[in-house]
């Protein structure tokens, strides 16, 4: 953005080479679904490494209640494992508070709001 306020940045996910504590919000969309679940645990933890203490995570993606059709499940080969596991796993990530876990679309459509805790040791 002109401004300096806002970057794109295009790179991997779980490792960005941003600087440590350098970024005050995140934005994950409709991606989650698409990675495995060691994979989304990576990501948290770059996440949780660039944000600032207090900074925010915003993640939208299908909802857990959504039933996937048969095609989407035959080119989506994470997303019953994302829904089976992706609530504790937003809820029970180290360094993060959750604040919100909101429907935008009953159904459909949801959004986890975290926070970034004080530091804590990456393992």
């Amino acid at each position: 953005v002109s401004d300096g306020l806002a970057q794109f940045v295009r790179g991997h996910a779980e490792r960005t080479k941003l600087p440590n504590a350098s970024i005050d919000l995140v934005t994950i969309m409709y991606a989650f679904h698409e990675i495995p679940g060691l994979g989304r645990y990576k990501v948290l933890r770059e996440v949780r490494r660039v944000l600032k203490e207090g900074g925010t995570l915003a993640l939208i993606d299908i909802s857990p209640d959504y039933n996937p059709s048969p095609t989407m499940l035959a080119g989506e080969p994470y997303v019953l494992e994302y829904q089976q596991n992706i609530q504790k796993q937003m809820i029970s990530t180290k360094g993060f508070t959750f604040r919100q876990y909101k429907e935008i679309v009953p159904g459909h459509v949801v959004m986890w709001l975290l926070t970034r805790e004080k530091q804590v040791p990456l393992k």
